[in-house]
């Protein structure tokens, strides 16, 4: 995909979803590889509220430790917390939900079920992107060969090892929403 293509590709999913991405408070990149996943998490959001959007939006999202991460605000509800430990045979990633956390406000069981259901979506999107290439969407895996770690298929691995030689980062395949 070329800078024009993942540029259209970005418009056309804000104007699809305006509200999921207007008052984010960090940065929101997508991997390229990964924007139908993506694409498919805002389809499902928006299926999940309804008519009512209930302040949601899009508060970071970003490639961490390999794979995509996806974190949102929904109105006034705490925010989960998200603690990823990483170590030589891999990452567990702990959560904390918002609602467990001291001085949580006590949330009806309509929004608590926009709240379970939103987790489930964003982390099963996590999931696979840890399979994804996040260059052109082919299965991939992760490759720790470098620094940045990050889930690519053998051909972008192959070409991460070959700019590596030469000090150059692949790179140039981020959909960036704000």
């Amino acid at each position: 995909m070329d800078k024009s293509e993942l540029e259209a590709r970005v418009q056309a999913l804000k104007a699809r979803f305006p509200y999921q991405f207007e008052g984010g408070r960090l940065e929101i990149y997508v991997g390229a590889g990964w924007a139908d996943i993506f694409t498919k998490l805002c389809e499902d959001v928006d299926q999940l509220l309804g008519a009512d959007k209930r302040g949601f939006h899009w508060d970071q999202v970003k490639e961490k430790y390999g794979s995509a991460r996806f974190y949102h605000q929904l109105g006034s509800v705490t925010p989960d917390i998200r603690l990823d430990l990483h170590n030589q045979s891999g990452m567990t990633s702990l959560i904390m939900p918002g609602e467990s956390r001291p001085g949580a406000t006590h949330y009806s069981e309509d929004v608590m079920n926009i709240v379970r259901g939103l987790r489930k979506l964003t982390l099963e999107a996590e999931k696979v992107t840890q399979h994804t290439c996040a260059v052109c969407g082919k299965p991939g895996e992760l490759d720790r060969s470098q620094a940045w770690v990050i889930v690519v298929c053998p051909e972008h691995k192959a070409l991460r090892a070959e700019l590596d030689k030469t000090g150059e980062r692949l790179d140039g395949f981020w959909l960036k929403f704000n």
